[in-house]
């Protein structure tokens, strides 16, 4: 037959603000299921197959470019989705958001994208990455009698709301979240406290995604906790995760609790060693409409370790007292030693002398 041949040329860009061209793409060319023609983006995210009859084609993609930029903003996004708020509609999008594969969009899909942000889970069932075409979404190309130009996006699996940069060097390493240490908390080796993250100004809160570095051998992390729900979250590796996700906003005024991390300092953490915990650029927090806050500001102390505070009765029946944490609110622990059996009566006051609490007497025995 005399029938042309023509030219098939696909583009490849991420579906960002940016449009990025996906360099180093394997393109598939695949005819009746077979795959008749595959070969590698340029930079700038195409390639042109030449020499191809009429007919239809399907159009696959694989990459080792990094899964990233999916988080508790993303979780947040599907499941608006999935109660009406604000519907993803470009076809690349709900393949992404459909992280689980199943053909809906829930929210199994956004607590599997908190739990794979919080280290919990490794994989998605769809994959790491997702190719689509613009608006019709699928992967077909019809070549009838003339050269076909046909764009594609790629996206990967959870980034529903775009926010990847897919390129070396351009990731961008200042964070939206700083932890700023303001104030100390005295704690003592092997002693369990609770550190809240507090903020820095009032703002209604609908996804915390946070990563946090923290000195595991100093610090062994016991619970973590928000006012509504629990978050997801991992600690190990020097590196706290934790995503969380809700419709309904934490409507926090300046000094209220973000997260309350439950602590236990380890035998490690000695007199002269001070703790600061340090977010990384992943750390980011989002409104009601999954808009991430810029340059949000998270308050916490400094964690001091402090062994035996002194202490000199006068008659030196007790020898040796702790308090911790101290400065504390809600709970305070006492510790004493003593040389000889005492009746022990506690009262606590403040700096300006007012009585706080008065406890019934205690026997101690020595030690």
């Amino acid at each position: 037959s005399n029938q042309r041949l023509s030219t098939l040329t696909v583009d490849f860009v991420y579906n960002n603000n940016a449009s990025t061209p996906l360099d180093s793409l394997w393109i598939y060319l695949l005819h009746n299921s077979e795959v008749t023609d595959s070969v590698q983006s340029n930079l700038d995210g195409d390639y042109s197959f030449f020499g191809q009859a009429n007919d239809t084609y399907i159009i696959n993609a694989t990459t080792g470019k990094p899964w990233a930029g999916v988080n508790g903003t993303d979780a947040l996004k599907i499941q608006r989705h999935f109660a009406g708020l604000e519907l993803l509609t470009e076809p690349i999008r709900l393949q992404a958001a459909d992280v689980n594969n199943s053909g809906s969009v829930n929210g199994t899909d956004a607590l599997k994208v908190k739990r794979r942000f919080a280290g919990l889970d490794n994989s998605f069932t769809r994959g790491d990455w997702t190719f689509a075409k613009p608006v019709i979404g699928g992967d077909s190309v019809i070549i009838s009698g003339s050269n076909v130009i046909q764009n594609f996006y790629g996206l990967c699996v959870g980034d529903v709301n775009g926010s990847n940069t897919p390129s070396s060097g351009d990731q961008l390493l200042s964070g939206n979240v700083q932890i700023v240490h303001r104030g100390e908390i005295n704690v003592c080796p092997g002693c369990e406290f609770a550190l809240p993250l507090r903020m820095s100004s009032q703002l209604n809160i609908n996804a915390i995604s946070l990563v946090i570095v923290y000195p595991s051998d100093l610090l062994e992390v016991l619970s973590i906790h928000t006012l509504k729900g629990e978050p997801a979250y991992t600690a190990r590796n020097n590196e706290i995760r934790i995503a969380w996700s809700e419709l309904q906003s934490l409507k926090l005024a300046a000094d209220d609790t973000l997260i309350l991390l439950k602590l236990k300092a380890t035998n490690k953490l000695v007199d002269g060693i001070s703790v600061d915990l340090e977010a990384t650029y992943e750390s980011e927090l989002a409104d009601e409409s999954g808009n991430v806050l810029p340059a949000v500001q998270l308050l916490a102390v400094t964690i001091k370790a402090s062994t035996w505070t002194g202490f000199d009765e006068t008659n030196s029946i007790i020898q040796q007292c702790r308090i911790y944490p101290n400065p504390a609110s809600d709970i305070i622990n006492i510790e004493l030693s003593a040389l000889n059996s005492a009746t022990l009566n506690i009262q606590i006051t403040d700096m300006l002398g007012r009585i706080l609490f008065i406890d019934k007497p205690y026997s101690m025995a020595p030690g």
